[in-house]
């Protein structure tokens, strides 16, 4: 519609092409998650749960205590590999008491297996919150609209991080006429 504007997150695309590299973060990471019906391969009861699909940074961002197992590695990440990582209660939830490192969970019917167990996060940290976590090149991710992150390495650096987001946006909407970016900033939502 002309002379209109919109807000919407930023597709995959966008953010690996323009935001994913910058030089003033100390990390970037950008995920989504879904409402899935979640169960354990061979075993019939199912608990519906949020699966986030994230990449290795999101984890160097977002803090959980993992109580067994692992994260996946940068490699994994970028082979697609079926990999996730289980709240401690929904662990429990589907596995009765049993370990559920190295069992398979389904996730629409995809086979992904477990290589870690993390303690619940709190309803109130909602960019950390999940049931799983898993792999966004685990499945298509092309146009899939994403929030991203990033982590300042000091206070001092805001400045920096918010002209070189200013940079790319202009980078993006040079390239992307009639269509522009303007990211919000934090705590106020004002463009800087």
């Amino acid at each position: 519609v002309k002379n209109s504007n919109w807000t919407s997150p930023v597709n995959y695309t966008t953010y690996y092409d323009y935001f994913r590299d910058l030089k003033t973060p100390e990390a970037s990471t950008a995920y989504f998650s879904i409402k899935s019906t979640l169960n354990m391969e061979g075993m019939s009861n199912k608990e519906k749960g949020t699966v986030k699909f994230t990449d290795t940074d999101y984890f160097k961002i977002v803090s959980l205590s993992l109580i067994e197992g692992r994260i996946y590695t940068e490699e994994e990440f970028a082979s697609g590999v079926k990999y996730a990582i289980i709240s401690e209660s929904m662990a429990r939830k589907l596995m009765r008491g049993e370990n559920p490192l190295n069992k398979t969970l389904m996730i629409q019917r995809v086979p992904y297996l477990i290589i870690g167990v993390v303690k619940d996060v709190s309803k109130i940290f909602s960019v950390a919150r999940s049931d799983i976590w898993v792999p966004y090149t685990s499945r298509e991710k092309k146009g899939k609209y994403v929030t991203f992150l990033l982590m300042a390495r000091d206070n001092k650096d805001y400045p920096a991080m918010y002209a070189e987001i200013r940079i790319r946006e202009q980078q993006f909407n040079s390239n992307n006429v009639p269509n522009s970016l303007s990211r919000l900033g934090p705590i106020n939502n004002r463009v800087y």
